[in-house]
């Protein structure tokens, strides 16, 4: 590459002609190439699939300094990414960058990256590069003089997506200037939180929520969270999140910072937010909160069951025939039992009455293998599997959760008492609630739902 001056970036020749160039920028770039052997470059060459043999530019706080001398890439190279390690003045010098880029090659895509190779916020460059190109001016400089006056520079604390000593997350940035040249000196930054956005607002019954989604720690697959809105910022709120898996300051200033950033920024999408499986805007909601079918509306399940381990696929509907279903024949209790599973997804479809099925005689005559057999529609008999042994609230909970769907209740005998299997008899097969109060005054909604066939195998 040609330069200008003695003190220019370190290039060996690139791929091929045309391909995207990498330059690492900023003031622990160099330490970060390391000659090739460095763990972050290694990093960012396998996060952007590019061969780590292939040696980038390398803009440091020397060439930075001087880069008005410089030419960064070849003429006829398009593409150039420019990744950041460490830090440099976006006030002065990424113009600088830009307009050096602008003035001296034809590259149309110019994009800035963190140290992953991950798009900053605001970091699609192509548009800034090519109204520079269209400024008047003979050198660099010129360039940078009359795009001086235009100059959008950040001078309030504000929040970015960024990797800082190899942690990506959501981090406070407080810039400080000269206050008599307005010259930028320093920048503060500050952890808040792990990547989490704010996809949606949800409403049910009784309270509001922001729709979150995050990726923890080590994890791959993205989770959504509904958390209610009146504990955002408060102390309860984060540890939910937490237990969730998102990492999150310990300083208290700063997560009011983050609470009124969730509160504000991200997508406003309304959600149903829903604590009943079955039915909802057109699609079947599992016990486990998996959604079966397309929604018309955005939708994410908050309820809970103390077996949602157990719906999980194993086989397919082939070998359950074959292997399981085939033994039902001719067997009328298992028959039963079997229709009874299957029905209760098309109750409401078909607009009829729910209804249960009690089941009795005496021990060892294959009762638990009957429901075992009819739970298996559903996911793993053994784990999804419910006793009698529970408070009516937890039986009337556990309905709710197993809505428009099967619930199997076993062994009648390890109830406390009687009085809690009439209690939990009467809201299972009549479908409403226990009417209860709320701390700030009149009554909480009552829980209704359709308790749908086979609600319960009781013995």
């Amino acid at each position: 590459m040609k330069t200008k001056h003695k003190n220019a970036p370190y290039l060996a020749e690139q791929a091929q002609d045309g391909a995207e160039l990498i330059i690492l920028i900023g003031s622990k770039a160099w330490q970060a190439w390391n000659k090739g052997e460095g763990l972050e470059w290694s990093l960012l060459a396998q996060a952007i699939k590019t061969d780590p043999k292939q040696p980038p530019v390398i803009i440091g706080e020397s060439q930075l300094s001087e880069i008005n001398f410089l030419n960064l890439a070849e003429n006829d190279r398009t593409s150039v990414r420019l990744c950041q390690f460490g830090k440099f003045s976006h006030s002065e010098a990424l113009p600088a960058v830009v307009a050096n880029l602008a003035k001296n090659t034809q590259v149309q895509q110019l994009t800035l990256c963190d140290s992953l190779g991950e798009l900053q916020e605001n970091g699609n460059l192509s548009d800034w590069l090519k109204r520079t190109r269209e400024q008047k001016g003979d050198s660099v400089a010129d360039i940078l003089a009359s795009l001086a006056q235009d100059e959008d520079v950040k001078r309030e604390p504000y929040i970015e997506k960024r990797t800082e000593n190899g942690q990506r997350g959501l981090f406070y940035i407080t810039p400080k200037f000269d206050r008599t040249t307005g010259e930028f000196i320093s920048e503060k930054v500050q952890f808040l939180s792990d990547i989490v956005e704010v996809v949606g607002v949800g409403y049910n019954a009784e309270e509001s929520h922001l729709i979150l989604k995050f990726t923890p720690e080590n994890r791959k697959k993205a989770v959504i969270v509904a958390q209610p809105l009146a504990t955002i910022g408060k102390r309860e709120g984060w540890q939910q999140l937490k237990a969730k898996g998102l990492r999150v300051t310990n300083n208290g200033t700063l997560k009011g910072v983050l609470a009124d950033y969730l509160q504000l920024s991200g997508n406003r999408q309304e959600w149903q937010v829903t604590d009943k499986t079955g039915w909802i805007n057109g699609a079947y909601i599992l016990p486990n909160g998996e959604i079966i079918g397309e929604s018309s509306k955005p939708t994410i399940f908050i309820g809970g069951t103390s077996v949602k381990s157990g719906y999980c696929t194993a086989g397919t509907a082939e070998s359950w025939r074959e292997q399981i279903a085939n033994y039902a024949k001719n067997n009328a209790s298992m028959m039963l039992a079997v229709s009874v599973a299957l029905a209760g997804p098309m109750l409401t479809l078909l607009k009829k009455e729910p209804f249960g099925v009690h089941l009795y005689g005496d021990s060892s005559v294959g009762k638990t293998t009957t429901a075992y057999l009819a739970s298996s529609v559903f996911g793993h008999p053994k784990d999804t599997k419910l006793s009698w042994f529970s408070t009516a609230l937890g039986v009337a909970n556990e309905a709710l959760a197993h809505n428009d769907g099967f619930l199997f209740l076993d062994e009648v005998g390890q109830a406390s008492n009687a009085k809690e299997i009439e209690i939990s008899a009467y809201t299972l097969f009549n479908g409403v609630g226990k009417i209860q109060g709320a701390k700030e005054g009149g009554n909480r909604k009552i829980k209704t739902t359709r308790y749908q066939t086979g609600k319960g195998f009781i013995y």
